[in-house]
């Protein structure tokens, strides 16, 4: 032993074996936890957070914007004519949009935010901060690049897109939700 200067024992190697086997035990055991939670929170198609683990972080982010009476945003897109597009294409494309949208947001938002899909094509972003003419304008340049990426030969690609701000009337996460405003609503179909 370094610090004693005398040999060790079996009976102190053999708790120290313990110890660590304990430990490594525990290591792994928290390190399988954090992949058990990241995977019930992770849509697995988008790598976006789903519904649930949104709605967790919503409710806590609308009480922490009270509280610190910082302006809370919420931008929410959905695909137009997205079931069209999977019943003419199939569900393999109307998957690959998925992904491609939901990289191109979290490109364009670059962790700045709360990314989400929120159900079906619908996805959302939760901006902590960001005032509502903020958000409008992100929003408007990720309805723009969607609509400018290149999705293949006759396939036309568009958002509609809601943006809301926490104001003194909402009671709840879920009131502000449902008073979104819509930025543009795409006349052009998403046609493939």
């Amino acid at each position: 032993n370094a610090f004693t200067r005398r040999r060790v024992s079996m009976q102190e190697i053999n708790v120290l074996s313990t110890v660590a086997n304990l430990a490594a035990i525990a290591y792994e055991r928290g390190k399988m936890h954090q992949r058990i939670r990241q995977l019930a929170e992770t849509d697995s198609l988008t790598g976006l957070m789903n519904r649930h683990a949104f709605d967790l972080h919503a409710s806590t982010s609308f009480q922490k914007s009270i509280t610190e009476e910082t302006p809370l945003s919420l931008i929410i897109m959905d695909i137009d004519h997205f079931k069209a597009l999977n019943d003419q294409r199939g569900h393999l494309v109307g998957d690959e949009i998925l992904r491609r949208i939901a990289q191109l947001m979290q490109k364009s938002f670059e962790g700045k935010c709360f990314l989400a899909r929120f159900g079906g094509d619908e996805t959302v972003a939760l901006l902590y901060g960001v005032p509502l003419e903020d958000a409008a304008e992100q929003a408007e340049t990720l309805r723009a690049s969607v609509e400018a990426m290149p999705w293949g030969e006759g396939c036309n690609v568009s958002l509609s897109i809601g943006v809301c701000q926490r104001s003194e009337t909402h009671q709840s996460f879920h009131t502000m939700f449902q008073e979104k405003k819509v930025v543009r609503m795409s006349d052009m179909a998403a046609t493939c």
